[in-house]
């Protein structure tokens, strides 16, 4: 609790950068994980301010155990019996002459072995770990915390939203509004991203104006 708080107080000067919806039931965790503890359920219809985005490992996290484990009790050493064994064990055989047919070295001079490097050249590739998208949001009550990216829309109009051409708009800003006859139309700046897993917030920015001009005959 001490660290939701902590991080609400933090994040309330954060700028947004745009508000964004869920079509569904969405969970807000305390750290961006799946495995980590939520606290907060969206509704449909719920709209959050994104502060930040961040692609995370897809790893549980541990979780500290409420009531400590009992300590580990220390183990008594085993007391050794005084009392002689009743045939005295056999003393090991010495050979100082050549061996003889059929003894096996311990290590071998010639093996089929491949090489430690050889080997571990041999290993398949390892599979690549799995991430996840997540963003860092806010409620209108000032909570704040982590949720699915893919699981969120931005809520930028519809008549802007249609020129995304299949990429994810990462965040948008109303550069101020202009008047045409009775009707005020924003004009906008936003900035989307492509498909996959990317090592930067966005590849591509537009803006959006609203003009007045007659259309071309």
């Amino acid at each position: 609790m001490a660290s939701l708080k902590e991080l609400s107080a933090r994040v309330r000067t954060m700028p947004s950068q745009g508000a964004a919806t869920t079509y569904g039931e969405l969970r807000v965790h305390t750290q961006p994980a799946r495995g980590a503890p939520s606290f907060l359920a969206l509704k449909a219809g719920d709209k959050v301010d994104v502060l930040a985005n961040l692609t995370a490992p897809r790893s549980d996290t541990r979780r500290q155990p409420l009531v400590p484990p009992a300590p580990k009790q220390p183990k008594k050493p085993a007391q050794k019996s005084a009392k002689p064994a009743k045939y005295p064990p056999r003393p090991c055989p010495s050979f100082r002459g050549p061996r003889p047919i059929g003894w096996a070295s311990p290590r071998p001079i010639f093996s089929d072995e491949p090489a430690p490097d050889a080997a571990a050249e041999s290993l398949p590739p390892a599979a690549p770990t799995p991430t996840d998208d997540w963003s860092l949001v806010r409620t209108a009550g000032g909570q704040a915390g982590w949720a699915l990216t893919r699981a969120l829309s931005m809520a930028i109009p519809d008549e802007v939203a249609q020129y995304a051409e299949g990429h994810r708009i990462v965040s948008y800003f109303a550069l101020g509004e202009i008047a045409d006859g009775d009707q005020k139309k924003q004009q906008w700046l936003w900035t989307t991203i492509g498909g996959g897993t990317q090592p930067y917030d966005f590849d591509s920015f537009r803006v959006f104006v609203w003009s007045n001009a007659p259309p071309p005959l």
